[in-house]
């Protein structure tokens, strides 16, 4: 299709010169109303869009630090960001109180796969944050928003920026850019890069420092211009890091059916879950990831219309290596090889902007397959039994822990337990499991819009996306060695969905009642396609295993109504939506832990709804004073929902264990339902060639749930964070001294919770503490 489009824009357009673009880095000191956005895939300012987005400029990217995507996470109401367990390769995105349901693109490409998401930032000139069902123009990943990552790009313009810092615990990071015309006004370059290194927040018990960073990442652009109408972009960029990650701290012991949370007592000796000193562990946890991708992007002006090509590659290679009981004991060790690889290719015809009527067509085709193995070797700690009356010949492990315990070290160690016992061990291996799974998803898509000018104050809006796909998934299980006497292998298990339909329709009516308001309503839909879950089998699977793993589709209808306001002469900009949300067949994956049948995550489909509202402001007092501020208010919760699976070990309960928990109405994780940011530039001139740049910022978020149930360790308190930076140097910026602190208050909170059942012990990851860093910086 992008050949196709080249040959006919060649064919069609004059071959005369047309001078490039140059960057718009600078927009966002003008002014919301000059802030150009493409969310709705044709350029529009912030401020005219009729669509509750928020927009991360360049100057805030560089002002607030902001390295990679986990930094925007407090910076846009509505909007959280998290790590999986302090992994990087395992990063979530919540929009409007719904966890895992945003797309996340860069330069428009959609980001498949969560271990590519979060990478350095490298030469961006703005990111948008749509919020709300974007399945019309950004397809069914963005169900509950998007987020679209902007690179700058080369031009006619000459340009050369870098930054230095050095920051506590031992941090060091650099990036630059370059960008140059070749031939001017037919060719240009660009090339920018980044790295980043620190020794990590936490420390081991006995060792040194974990959880800490070691990547960089380049991009390379280069643009062609071979006539008046013709504009193609070719991208590449690539990423890799190496981090010792993966470490959280023990908060609590639990037990199933006694055993085995009594037996390690791992936070029983770690005393203190907020301290920042993890749990040993006797295998060390590391993360390698390698993520790579090529674009090329062709923009023709028809004349009556512009006609936009982008085809796009992408491969991940990541390989997690874990101690998989997070202790010092022997107790399983783990690898974890991910491989995921992604093409996509998008065409999009869309009108020239008129007084009556604007429309846009297009066709979009995505394909991906993830493949994973995660191999586990038992070690000498692995329980086989605890019998209390072996007391004498198997103490505890740990003073205060359970007697008894009989582990595969134990046992190859006794002629006389294997008797008790009556297992006799191999000599070969202690035992290795290895699953195996595989999913692919091949996808088409057929989209529209039509934008009906009533009057000059009044609009119309209709779109429509229709999306056929297919899921193919395979799983199994290999078992070897003394392992093989308790968990039975499975043979490769091949599922395949078919192929469904859905149609995502839309309406959005707009009513300008002067040049600086914009009101408008919003009906829009959303689906995501269902699919296998393909998480490690039981134990003992049952003989419907299979279709146990199937989920539905889930949809979502969205109701919004929106303000756009431009007052006080263009010294103030008022932004308001208020939504309504309906989810149905909603999916959501729980973690069970059963003595019986062995721990196993099951997805369920359930009911959710959302309400709530963002109010954002933007108010320019004075030359030298910029402030900003945003609050979001969201209501998510559970539908009825009263047998949902999932269990407590840390309340009581005459069962001991609970196989199901009704969460209707409950909060749903990672949605805070109040969020805050507030922050302040201000600008003071010392002398025509030197001047002072302060801005303290905060984001305040209110308590939320880090996964489902009742334990009370899951709540996230309220959370105020503070930050600040102070700089000297020129005033239109070519150098700069700044310096800058994170978290000035020291908050700390959880940031992920996980229930290890080899242990017994349940597990928190934490947030950054307090940092303080140097910078110099250069730009012309």
């Amino acid at each position: 299709m992008s050949a196709f489009a080249l040959v006919v824009g060649i064919a069609a357009v004059p071959t005369t010169a047309q001078a490039q673009s140059t960057d718009t880095a600078e927009a966002d000191a003008k002014g919301s109303s000059e802030i150009v956005v493409t969310a709705l895939r044709r350029e529009t300012t912030l401020q005219d869009a009729p669509i509750s987005i928020a927009v991360v400029s360049s100057e805030t990217i560089q002002q607030q630090a902001i390295d990679d995507f986990f930094d925007l996470a407090l910076r846009v109401p509505n909007v959280a960001i998290f790590e999986n367990n302090n992994l990087s390769g395992r990063t979530g995105v919540t929009i409007r109180g719904i966890p895992g349901r945003a797309g996340i693109f860069v330069d428009d490409v959609f980001v498949g796969d969560s271990s590519a998401i979060n990478t350095l930032l490298v030469d961006v000139d703005r990111v948008e944050v749509l919020r709300g069902p974007q399945a019309t123009l950004f397809g069914r990943n963005a169900i509950s928003g998007a987020i679209n990552t902007i690179t700058r790009k080369p031009g006619n313009e000459f340009f050369a920026q870098g930054r230095a810092r050095y920051g506590s615990f031992n941090e060091p990071y650099v990036a630059g850019a370059i960008g140059t015309p070749i031939v001017e006004d037919l060719l240009a370059a660009k090339v920018s890069a980044a790295y980043r290194k620190n020794d990590g927040f936490d420390r081991e018990r006995g060792g040194g420092r974990v959880n800490g960073d070691d990547g960089w990442a380049v991009q390379g652009q280069l643009r062609f211009t071979p006539s008046s109408a013709v504009d193609i972009l070719i991208s590449a960029d690539y990423s890799k890091d190496s981090n010792q990650t993966g470490y959280s701290d023990a908060v609590a012991d639990y037990s199933i059916n006694g055993a085995p949370g009594q037996t390690f007592r791992i936070a029983a000796r770690d005393g203190n879950a907020f301290d920042r000193i993890v749990p040993a562990r006797s295998t060390p946890n590391n993360q390698d990831r390698e993520i790579w991708g090529i674009s090329a992007t062709i923009d023709i002006d028809l004349g009556f219309a512009d006609l936009k090509s982008i085809t796009a590659h992408r491969e991940v290679s990541y390989l997690y290596q874990r101690d998989g009981d997070g202790s010092e004991f022997d107790i399983i060790r783990g690898t974890q090889p991910v491989d995921y690889q992604q093409f996509s290719q998008e065409v999009r015809l869309v009108s020239k902007p008129s007084d009556s009527f604007d429309w846009l067509v297009g066709a979009y085709y995505f394909k991906d397959k993830r493949t994973s193995r995660d191999s586990n070797l038992l070690g000498s700690d692995w329980i086989i039994a605890t019998v209390p009356q072996l007391a004498p010949l198997a103490p505890p492990l740990v003073q205060g822990g359970t007697p008894g315990v009989v582990t595969i070290g134990r046992l190859f160690a006794s002629p006389t337990l294997q008797n008790i016992v009556g297992i006799r061990p191999p000599a070969s291996t202690l035992g290795t499991q290895e699953t195996f799974d595989q999913n692919e998803i091949e996808s088409y898509a057929f989209f529209g819009s039509a934008t009906w000018k009533i009057s000059p104050e009044l609009e119309l809006t209709g779109g429509l996306r229709y999306t056929q796909e297919r899921v193919q998934a395979a799983y199994g299980r290999n078992v070897v060695g003394f392992l093989n006497a308790f968990v039975p292998p499975i043979a490769r298990q091949n599922l395949d969905s078919g192929w469904d339909g859905e149609w995502s329709p839309m309406a959005n009516l707009v009513y300008r009642p002067s040049d600086d308001v914009t009101l408008y309503a919003t009906y829009s839909t959303g689906f995501r396609s269902g699919g296998f879950n393909l998480a490690p089998a039981a134990v003992n699977p049952p003989a419907n295993d299979a279709a146990q793993r199937r989920f539905l589709p889930e949809t979502v209808t969205n109701y919004e109504l929106g303000l756009k306001s431009t007052l006080l002469e263009g010294k103030l900009y008022a932004n308001a939506a208020v939504f309504y949300m309906e989810y149905q067949d909603f999916q959501r994956s729980f973690y069970r832990i059963d003595p019986v049948t062995g721990a196993q995550v099951n997805t369920f489909n359930a009911e959710a709804s959302m309400r709530g509202f963002e109010l954002e402001l933007t108010a320019i007092p004075a030359d030298w004073l910029t402030i900003t501020a945003g609050y979001g208010y969201q209501d998510s919760k559970y539908g009825d929902y009263a047998d949902a699976p999932v269990q407590s070990y840390l309340v009581p309960n005459p069962a001991g264990r609970l196989l199901t928990t009704d969460l209707t109405g409950d909060q749903l994780p990672f949605a805070p339902r109040h969020s805050l940011n507030l922050s302040a530039v201000t600008t003071i001139p010392l002398s025509d060639g030197l001047q002072i740049t302060a801005g303290p910022d905060m984001q305040l978020r209110s308590s939320y749930p880090v996964s489902d149930g009742v334990d009370a360790i899951r709540i996230v308190q309220d959370t105020v964070i503070l930050n600040g930076f102070i700089s000297i140097g020129a005033p239109d910026g070519t150098w700069q001294l700044t310096g800058r602190v994170r978290n000035l208050t020291d908050e700390i909170y959880l940031t992920g919770l996980d229930y290890n059942n080899f242990v017994g012990t349940v597990y928190q990851g934490l947030s950054a503490p307090r940092t303080f860093a140097i910078e110099a910086s250069f730009r012309f």
